[in-house]
């Protein structure tokens, strides 16, 4: 083999062995968990009013709340607003979130914001709210089918009245999801929101931050901030 051909063969063997460190370096650095904030950009469905006509979400307060409370870093965090046209399933599985914080009513208020239904009494509310469940559902059960890894944190102040039933929300309501998806079996945690001293609803109140904060150390297993 000639001096030129000897070198090059030295030179491939060292790229290989570079990469092949690269590689195992990837390996060994701790991943951060991903974690995807959706919620409505519907004004209904905003709790903090200062946040409505800006084009924002709930999102923007979970993130802050989790940042505060220092979570993020070391969470990676990415937003998905929802609006009545949403289709983005397949961009929130290619992401291959560990875990999706997600409004239950997300997909109902964009539809309600064109059906104006007030009286939550009413078959036409009902159907409605069902419609929206059904896509929420359908979303939840999609992604868990293709991200083995991704769990599920529903929260919601309690616009279904039914959530605000400490059984129906974390008995009846998740064994109804799991018989639609058995892959979202132990995979879909629901919270109800807070209402504050003032009778709002805030992701800035204490309580709520700390009920956020609580859950999504649990589920990812993180470790506990020294008080």
């Amino acid at each position: 083999m000639t001096w030129p051909k000897r070198r090059w063969v030295r030179v491939a063997a060292l790229l290989v062995l570079l990469l092949a460190i690269a590689g195992a370096v990837f390996l060994i650095l701790p991943k951060h968990p991903v974690v995807l904030l959706m919620d409505t950009t519907s004004p209904a469905g905003i709790y903090d009013l200062d946040n409505v006509g800006t084009g924002g979400s709930n999102t923007k307060e979970v993130r802050k709340a989790l940042q505060d409370l220092g979570l993020v870093p070391p969470l990676a965090t990415d937003q998905e607003p929802i609006d009545s046209n949403w289709g983005g399933e397949f961009r929130v599985r290619s992401l291959r979130p560990d875990l999706v914080m997600i409004h239950r009513s997300a997909f109902f208020h964009p539809l309600n914001k064109v059906l104006n239904l007030t009286n939550s009494d009413s078959p036409e509310w009902k159907a409605a709210y069902a419609i929206a469940e059904d896509k929420l559902i359908s979303f939840m059960g999609y992604v868990a089918s293709h991200c083995p890894q991704t769990k599920f944190l529903v929260y919601s102040r309690g616009t279904d009245q039914q959530w605000t039933n400490d059984f129906w929300r974390t008995q009846t309501w998740p064994k109804t999801v799991e018989a639609r998806f058995s892959e979202l079996k132990g995979r879909v945690i629901p919270i109800l929101i807070p209402r504050g001293h003032d009778g709002s609803f805030s992701f800035r109140q204490p309580e709520t931050r700390k009920l956020l904060g609580s859950n999504v150390t649990a589920i990812l297993k993180l470790p506990k901030k020294a008080k």
